[in-house]
């Protein structure tokens, strides 16, 4: 979206890809803030933005990339799925236990201080949201020019 030319390194997880950043063997890095957070706060690296809609509660100086890239929207998102034939009434239970967990002091203050936000949909929300990332995702990849190796 940003007619950036980066080539993409893969990594299998998160401190492996820091180790290397950190250690300047790649340039630049999209991380959790659970991941970054730490290293950003010790002044070893520096933060230049965030991928999601709007500002962070943990970093709420660092400008959303959507600021300079219009329409850019990357956020990580969580969620739980079932097999399709689950019963509708085993789903809205699962539904219900799991958004109650999530409204719980303890479960909300810890993925809080981790920089995640809490939805807590229904699964017809849910399932509509990962409808719409598709789409979006796909066109990701096309301009991207990425294809199975």
């Amino acid at each position: 979206m940003a007619g950036i030319d980066m080539t993409h390194g893969p990594y299998n997880g998160a401190q492996p890809a820091l180790t290397d950043l950190l250690g300047g063997q790649v340039q630049v890095l999209l991380a959790v803030p659970a991941t970054a957070m730490p290293h950003i706060k010790s002044g070893k690296l520096r933060a230049l933005a965030v991928s999601s809609r709007g500002r962070s509660p943990l970093a709420p100086e660092l400008p959303p990339i959507a600021e300079a890239v219009p329409g850019f929207e990357g956020a990580t998102w969580y969620g739980v799925v079932a097999p399709a034939r689950t019963p509708a009434a085993v789903v809205a239970q699962l539904n219900r236990d799991i958004v109650a967990a999530l409204r719980t002091p303890e479960v909300h203050d810890r993925l809080s201080s981790q920089g995640v936000e809490i939805v807590g949909s229904t699964s017809d929300e849910f399932a509509r949201f990962i409808a719409a990332e598709i789409p979006k995702w796909a066109k990701a990849v096309k301009l991207s020019g990425a294809r199975v190796d």
